[in-house]
């Protein structure tokens, strides 16, 4: 009955409870980091390509025709009222 059970950070062998997911509390807080880490780059990366769409969108709106320049006054009033 007795399962050798193991680390999910470092492999080491786990000793007490039943439900222990890690050996130490060192090894638990390096996980956890590692799990925070990796979210805040995703919230990173969709902050960014929500701000990129609404580039985008302001470009299409005030250039249908495609036109390479804008007058950087038309790109601010519409980023102004795009926030609202």
């Amino acid at each position: 009955m007795s399962q050798s059970r193991k680390c999910v950070q470092c492999d080491a062998a786990i000793v007490g409870r039943s439900d222990k997911r890690y050996c130490s509390d060192s090894c638990r807080h390096l996980a956890n980091n590692a799990v925070k880490q990796q979210n805040r780059h995703e919230r990173r990366i969709l902050q960014v390509n929500a701000a990129l769409r609404k580039n985008r969108s302001i470009l299409k709106q005030l250039s249908p025709q495609g036109k390479t320049t804008i007058p950087r006054q038309y790109l601010e009033l519409a980023a102004l009222t795009s926030a609202t």
